[in-house]
């Protein structure tokens, strides 16, 4: 039997309930398990330690056999070449395809609204504040707040969304469920009877959205039964 690798995931902080208050890190969370590959965690706050184990700055990463891979992505693809099974990509070319674009939507688009959701809302922007540095020692866990808000405020202005009124993002986050919603058939998953990325990689998105932190975003979710079913089969299978 093969030696089973060392595998560490380095990932902004989560709180009780939460792996990660990045949806990204939760997303590498949830592959690592869908694997089910053993794995530590490493917290990291300060963007020196971040660049330490990825220069440009950004997690999640993993270390893995002493190699190190970043960005949810890659994460993702460097599993499924270690351990194909179960797989994280279906065989099927037109699937395989959908599978990549709902991914990159995932990772691109629905993230970004994700940010609004939590941090343009000053009551959904204090507690995650309190969830990402919960555990950080003084005194990151006293300049973070003051800092952290301001910087992720400036990446959704960059990209676009954070110019958006919070009605029109919150008209956008209906329409976006709803078509989630009726994707979501009954006792399957996006691409078939078996999650595959792209199922991973909405959920993550959404996932911390319905653990407290933004009521106002766990209510219109909740809302779409068929959305809302398909969550917990994610959950269950990762």
């Amino acid at each position: 039997m093969d030696k089973a690798p060392e595998i560490t995931l380095y990932q902004f902080a989560g709180n009780e309930g939460l792996e990660s208050i990045s949806p990204f890190c939760l997303k590498a969370h949830r592959l690592l398990n869908r694997k089910g590959l053993a794995f530590t965690v490493h917290d990291l706050f300060l963007p020196n330690e971040v660049r330490k184990v990825n220069p440009i700055g950004k997690l999640p990463a993993i270390t893995y056999n002493r190699r190190t891979v970043s960005d949810s992505a890659h994460i993702a693809r460097f599993l499924e070449a270690q351990h194909p099974d179960p797989p994280l990509f279906p065989r099927d070319e037109i699937l395989q395809a959908r599978n990549t674009l709902l991914e990159d939507w995932a990772d691109e688009s629905l993230y970004f609204m994700s940010i609004y959701l939590r941090w343009f809302n000053p009551e959904n922007a204090k507690r995650c504040k309190q969830a990402l540095f919960a555990k950080a020692a003084f005194p990151v866990s006293l300049i973070g707040p003051l800092i952290a808000p301001a910087g992720i405020r400036k990446l959704a202005n960059t990209q676009g969304i954070g110019r958006k009124s919070a009605d029109m993002v919150k008209g956008e986050f209906i329409e976006i469920l709803g078509a989630l919603d009726r994707l979501c058939t009954a006792d399957a998953f996006l691409l078939g009877p078996d999650p595959y990325l792209c199922d991973i990689a909405i959920f993550s998105m959404l996932r911390g959205l319905v653990t407290g932190l933004t009521p106002d975003a766990e209510a219109i979710i909740s809302s779409h039964t068929h959305l809302a079913d398909w969550m917990k089969r994610v959950d269950k299978a990762t």
